[in-house]
């Protein structure tokens, strides 16, 4: 997404929230106690289940937190959804109907957020006009689900005060829709587009939370994002192979000739261990030779997916003296991102190796201490 496109999204919503705020009216459900109770079951959420998310967001300027965790765990639910309606290993094919129906949910939440009052108000006469009493039923109580949804409301929140571009928002449900039901992205184009609409589109949310609009910030979130999608896809390979999914591109897997089986199911003992040789038991290295030509291959696949996502990460680099001090904060997530393709360079660009596959409490201390460092740079 360009610059100019970024500002003009950004502009449209300035008007929009304006004629919002003029008719909007506090009700009691926005009170400062719920405000806040809404704000620790975000934050819960994101420390359960993005532990790098929510050690970024501390690290958020004050004024931006609860925006911040508000679309983190947004971010959260609607990456969890494929994860609820798993892909299974079958010749059944189509959309997971519960997943589609969460996803749905989701778009008419945001929907209603940014729906004006007045028009709020007509549509709701016009379903009671138009609907049978069952069906009006059922829309209440739709209704009524998002009412007492904490997210919801702390998004409704994040929203409107700190002026979030809607369509940020609804590039990360398009993205996550689109990819229900993909076992693999066809290209690397479209794995790149993938981060773009996905990780670059909240990272655009989080320098607005940080009252950041800035071309140079937006051009180094596009990169970062992109960059840490690829680190994402990378990290995923063990995960997606048990749903029967691969984590490379198809058009990388036949470039480099990877087997689809060797990712999909991958051989446990592809090590040659010599139990005398402490060198090789240390660095997994020495791999058996039934596996070498698989493993070179995938290895190749991986080294060049790792090569454009540091390239990504140096573009963004170079521009990161010249964004704001708030929004650099809000880029920390390329500090993790640049911490696994080092590891990553390490064992050769072997994505099954142990190492890289430890449980997260093992790379979670070293993590902290780069975000650390960072913040307190300002240089990732």
């Amino acid at each position: 997404m360009t610059p100019r496109t970024i500002s003009t999204l950004r502009i449209l919503q300035q008007h929009h929230v304006k004629a919002f705020m003029m008719q909007r009216t506090m009700s009691s459900v926005s009170s400062s106690t719920q405000a806040k109770e809404d704000h620790t079951h975000c934050v819960d959420l994101v420390r359960e289940r993005d532990m790098e998310g929510y050690l970024c967001g501390l690290l958020m300027p004050s004024s931006a937190r609860n925006s911040y965790f508000a679309i983190r765990a947004f971010n959260v639910e609607i990456a969890s959804i494929k994860d609820g309606g798993a892909i299974k290993k079958s010749t059944q094919s189509g959309s997971n109907i519960a997943s589609n129906l969460r996803m749905q949910w989701w778009r008419d939440v945001i929907s209603d957020i940014y729906t004006h009052p007045s028009d709020k108000k007509k549509e709701e006469e016009t379903l009671v006009k138009s609907s049978s009493n069952s069906t009006e039923y059922i829309s209440q109580s739709i209704a009524a689900s998002r009412k007492q949804n904490p997210i919801v409301r702390s998004l409704q929140s994040a929203i409107h005060s700190s002026n979030l571009t809607k369509r940020f928002l609804d590039r990360m449900m398009e993205a996550r829709e689109e990819d229900l039901d993909v076992k693999q992205m066809k290209s690397m184009e479209d794995l790149v587009q993938y981060g773009e609409d996905t990780t670059s589109s909240f990272l655009y949310l989080s320098l607005e939370c940080a009252g950041v609009r800035d071309s140079n910030a937006d051009q180094c979130a596009s990169h970062i994002g992109v960059a840490h999608g690829l680190v994402t896809s990378l990290r995923s390979t063990l995960y997606k192979s048990s749903r029967g999914e691969l984590s490379i591109p198809d058009d990388l897997m036949r470039k480099y000739s990877v087997p689809s089986r060797y990712l999909l199911d991958p051989p446990t003992d592809r090590y040659d261990i010599d139990e005398n040789n402490n060198n090789a038991t240390n660095d997994y290295t020495q791999i058996k030779k039934e596996y070498k030509e698989s493993d070179d291959s995938l290895r190749k696949a991986v080294q060049e997916i790792a090569f454009v996502s540091r390239a990504h990460l140096h573009e963004a680099r170079n521009k990161q003296n010249m964004v704001p001090k708030d929004g650099r904060q809000a880029l920390l997530p390329a500090v993790s991102a640049l911490h696994y393709l080092e590891m990553l360079e390490k064992v050769n660009y072997d994505v099954l190796h142990p190492m890289l596959n430890a449980a997260p409490e093992a790379q979670r201390l070293n993590v902290a201490l780069l975000l650390g460092r960072a913040w307190l740079t300002g240089v990732f």
